[in-house]
């Protein structure tokens, strides 16, 4: 029963610093969402009015900075962010199986190494994520917001958006640097932003929400638990 608690707080600490890492996360692509857009409309009248190139790039200089220095943020917090996602989503699944009584399809290595193997990545976190969901809310006796929630789906068409848009905005820095060309990449960047904001969003919220039905379940365990043992105190008797 001590390892249990100890899971227990375990988990709650690392959801609080996992939450942490994606709000920094979000205020840091909140910031890049503006710079990007307030580029492209520059990039656009600035072409609108035949300015050369060379004077593009010094009327956008400071903003670009800027610019530069919320991607960095954002990046280095996603990195802490995704290494803390990957023990959460091993600690929750270890805690979601001591339960028992439901067969999983993932065990928390299995669940862990969907979210890293390329390919694998792009279809089984959202079992992962829905497996987990259900045995959290089955255990908590929440199995009807379990049936009508729309947080693993709304997390899940969030990753494949990012997703796309990332790959979208990388093919587009590839291209030619034409004023035409920066504007539609700043556009798709903005879009990325946006969709990764919705995204941090929607783990955010879940993280909380499993934590909290997995609390609720464990509640519920040591009930039962107490129960027999008394009920086992009796009979002896």
């Amino acid at each position: 029963m001590h390892k249990k608690i100890y899971q227990y707080s375990d988990l709650t600490s690392l959801t609080r610093w996992l939450g942490l890492s994606l709000v920094v996360c979000i205020l840091s692509s909140l910031f890049a969402f503006f710079f990007e857009g307030f580029l492209f409309f520059q990039f656009v009248s600035m072409k609108g009015q035949g300015l050369a190139q060379t004077d593009l790039w010094v009327n956008v200089e400071g903003t670009t900075i800027y610019l530069q220095g919320s991607v960095f943020v954002r990046n280095i917090f996603f990195f802490v962010a995704a290494i803390l996602s990957l023990k959460w989503i091993y600690r929750a699944f270890t805690n979601a199986k001591s339960f028992g009584g439901i067969e999983s399809r993932f065990s928390p290595n299995t669940a862990v190494l969907s979210f890293v193997v390329p390919l694998i990545n792009l279809c089984a976190p959202f079992g992962v994520v829905k497996e987990l969901w259900g045995i959290s809310s089955y255990f908590s006796g929440n199995t009807f917001l379990h049936k009508r929630s729309y947080l693993p789906t709304a997390w899940w068409a969030s990753y494949l958006v990012t997703i796309c848009l990332f790959y979208l905005s990388y093919l587009g820095g590839l291209k030619s640097a034409t004023p035409v060309d920066l504007a539609v990449g700043h556009l798709t960047a903005c879009a990325f932003n946006l969709s990764f904001i919705v995204l941090s969003l929607c783990f955010l919220k879940l993280t909380g929400q499993v934590l909290l039905k997995q609390t609720l379940a464990y509640g519920e365990t040591v009930s039962v638990e107490a129960c027999q043992i008394e009920e086992q105190g009796v009979l002896a008797a």
